[in-house]
């Protein structure tokens, strides 16, 4: 999640994201409840979050989820990243376009402050890892010995 800060989001072709905890029995972090409904919009986000569907390079790109998506090898797909990024940096519009960014930060941090975004998050994974309230526990010790494990039916985030 915290990659969808970025101010160009890159995907390899085949790349396929799963843009949740849940299915780990937890809320999540990483500012995700900043950053993921700014870029696909709250329903998107919602749905994505709860539904835990692994989500394809096409897709993610439909929904805004990233910016573009490049095929090619790892190796190839690295050197484009590194090309791309070095032409944003090097542009007549990089000036306008961190000033532009600074705006938006700013007007958001005045609805609301990061910081809350944090506060919250943690709040949320605190309780599912101490209360373990949606099976994190089950779901971490499956993860780690390589057994799969399911979260009870009509676990809510």
């Amino acid at each position: 999640m915290l990659g969808l800060g970025a101010d160009r989001v890159v995907l390899r072709a085949a790349a396929v994201l799963n843009p949740h905890y849940r299915s780990m029995g937890l809320y999540g972090s990483e500012y995700w409840t900043y950053v993921l409904p700014r870029r696909v919009g709250a329903r998107t986000a919602r749905t994505l979050t709860t539904d835990c569907v692994p989500v394809g390079a096409p897709h993610a790109a439909r929904i805004g989820l990233v910016d573009q998506v490049l095929s090619g090898e790892p190796d190839a797909f690295e050197r484009m990243v590194e090309r791309q990024a070095h032409r944003l940096a090097v542009t007549d519009d990089y000036p306008l376009l961190v000033a532009g960014k600074q705006e938006r930060r700013a007007a958001d941090e005045q609805r609301k402050p990061l910081r809350s975004y944090r506060r919250e998050e943690l709040v949320e994974m605190s309780a599912d890892i101490f209360e373990d309230r949606h099976g994190f526990a089950s779901a971490r010790n499956g993860f780690t010995t390589k057994r799969r494990t399911r979260l009870t039916a009509g676990t809510t985030l």
